[in-house]
């Protein structure tokens, strides 16, 4: 098909474990999802190691009350959210993060704080700060289709600062 161009997908096998209990009405339980083979992105591999969530819903929506989630080599997520089939809200707390793990070209980091998630079909958002040592990053960003919206970015390493929106 003209115009389509091949993407390169993460390659992995994931492992499920699912157990919980509930009725016709509701069903709560835990989920643990493992990644045998974890890698950055430009490797071709997914850089979540595992993922464990316990979870409850009602079968219009579910609630997240603890994620947890490692990111291979070094660092994690933890946070509570909520789904339907609109979308999904997810407050995090990073720890550790180490941006090459994500993508090995980029600067090796120890990122940590927290993040605020929206995520739909036609809209994602993010609010955040993610900081190390000397080093702080704070945003609000949306992304709408093909257009992202920065409402706020503020970056500060060592003196040096910038601020900005567009």
């Amino acid at each position: 098909v003209k115009g389509i161009q091949k993407r390169n997908l993460p390659q992995t096998a994931l492992q499920l474990k699912l157990s919980g209990r509930g009725s016709a009405a509701a069903f709560a339980g835990t989920l643990a999802v493992a990644n045998p083979d974890p890698g950055p992105i430009d490797r071709e591999r997914l850089p979540l190691a595992r993922v464990a969530a316990a979870f409850s819903t009602d079968f219009k929506e579910i609630d997240f009350k603890e994620i947890k989630a490692g990111i291979h080599p070094a660092g994690s997520l933890a946070g509570k959210g909520r789904a339907n089939l609109e979308g999904a809200t997810l407050d995090i707390r990073v720890a550790d993060l180490d941006l090459r793990a994500v993508y090995s070209s980029l600067r090796s980091t120890r990122l940590s704080g927290p993040l605020e998630l929206e995520l739909a079909r036609t809209r994602q958002r993010v609010k955040g700060t993610l900081a190390q040592e000397d080093m702080r990053l704070t945003a609000d960003a949306e992304r709408r289709g093909d257009e992202i919206e920065v409402r706020a970015l503020h970056a500060r390493a060592g003196d040096s600062e910038a601020r900005g929106s567009g």
